[in-house]
């Protein structure tokens, strides 16, 4: 979760407060297009599987918790 949690913060670098655990990115604004773009960039560079921009819940990307829980745990995607 550190590692993930860092990488939002840079992403997100001078934009917002620090990004926790339960942060709300996409409702919230934290997060527009081109994070989101980065960030599965950085999902599939972590877990070494493709992830598919048509395929992409935005559900899945919510918080930190439900990016580690649908991208991180055991490399799913």
């Amino acid at each position: 979760m550190n590692e993930l949690l860092s990488a939002l913060n840079e992403m997100t670098e001078h934009r917002h407060e620090r990004i926790g655990p339960e942060t709300e990115l996409i409702m919230s604004g934290i997060l527009d297009s081109l994070n989101i773009t980065a960030l599965i960039s950085h999902l599939e560079q972590r877990t070494g599987c493709e992830i598919p921009i048509g395929d992409i819940d935005l559900t899945k990307l919510s918080t930190p918790l439900a990016i580690e829980a649908n991208f991180l745990r055991r490399g799913r995607v």
